[in-house]
């Protein structure tokens, strides 16, 4: 089993994330972008850590190395390292390996939206109208 954790520290509240790895004698630590950044892990699923550092979303391989950067927050990943997050626009969309990018469309009629969990090709979420809140899905097309 693989396990991703974060700690912060006072005073400089800089989180670090770290990951176990079955047998080793010691967690890997998640580069951050720079030294001075720290790291906050949301998903783990088939070999790709997602988070952030420093605002920035980051995928992460399992030896601690960042191996892409996305314009915005990353927020979850599927086996096959498509990575759902929220644009810097505020728009939900899904990042895929090849470099693409699906903005999810709105769903009709409501207020506000956004989605947070992700399998390998539906992705789960809310909308809201007034104080209603219901939940959706989309149909990932990339």
């Amino acid at each position: 089993m693989v396990a991703p954790y974060s700690r912060f520290e006072a005073p400089s509240v800089i989180g670090e994330g770290y990951v176990w790895r079955p047998g080793a004698p010691a967690p890997t630590r998640l580069a951050p972008l720079s030294p001075d950044d720290g790291v906050s892990v949301t998903d783990l699923r088939g070999g790709h850590i997602v988070g952030t550092s420093n605002g920035i979303g980051v995928e992460w391989n399992l030896g601690g190395e960042i191996v892409r950067k996305f314009d915005g927050r990353a927020e979850a990943v599927n086996r096959d390292g498509f990575v759902l997050g929220t644009a810097t626009d505020g728009t939900p969309v899904v990042w895929a390996p090849d470099g693409a990018v699906e903005r999810l469309t709105e769903p009709t009629g409501y207020s506000s939206w956004s989605a947070r969990a992700f399998g390998d090709r539906t992705v789960g979420g809310q909308a809201s109208v007034g104080s209603t809140t219901v939940p959706v899905t989309w149909q990932r097309a990339c």
